[in-house]
């Protein structure tokens, strides 16, 4: 199911909730639509195109929000842009710098992203067993971050979010691109 992406009364990216519950705070009109897919949900009375992107028409004050996304394993491959840190290739897995048999733990700051390859071939080792280093220093990525690298499979989507995402997080731009079919 279709994802759409919430932005405040301010324009400032929300969330991400499901196209359902979209559409029904559309019809409740607590949000407008800013842009429309060409699905439709079709109810007894009306029809309503599933939104890409919805605001809120009152503004909602954020308590404790972090712009900080949770740890994730999309969150490592989108920090990374889905690139093995070592070699490159496709990543489709993470490596934790610190392996947890050493008491590394999955976090941000100790994962990465890695083909299976490098992964298998790193195993249970550091960095300095392997005589490998990384190029960066690896941290959270923002919460903008995440959002529109969760639709990356989805070029039309991409481009709706990015519009909004970019406002407020310009140094985005150019770091993801939809990935190809």
């Amino acid at each position: 199911m279709q994802s759409t992406l919430v932005l405040n009364a301010s324009y400032e990216p929300l969330s991400i909730i499901p196209a359902t519950r979209a559409v029904s705070l559309i019809i409740a009109e607590r949000a407008i639509a800013l842009d429309n897919s060409e699905v439709v949900f079709n109810s007894a009375t009306q029809s309503i195109n599933v939104p890409y992107v919805i605001r809120l028409n009152k503004y909602v004050k954020k308590s404790g929000v972090s712009k900080q996304a949770k740890f994730s394993r999309r969150g490592v491959m989108v920090r990374d842009g889905f690139n093995c840190v070592y070699c490159g290739k496709y990543a489709d897995t993470i490596d934790h710098v610190v392996p947890r048999m050493d008491g590394g733990l999955s976090t941000y700051e100790n994962c990465v992203a890695a083909c299976t390859s490098c992964n298998r071939k790193k195993g249970h080792k550091t960095l300095h067993e392997m005589n490998w280093s990384l190029s960066f220093k690896p941290k959270a990525p923002s919460l903008y971050a995440t959002m529109l690298g969760r639709v990356r499979h989805d070029e039309v989507q991409f481009k709706a979010w990015e519009q909004y995402i970019l406002m407020f997080q310009p140094d985005l731009a150019g770091r993801f691109a939809p990935i190809e079919k």
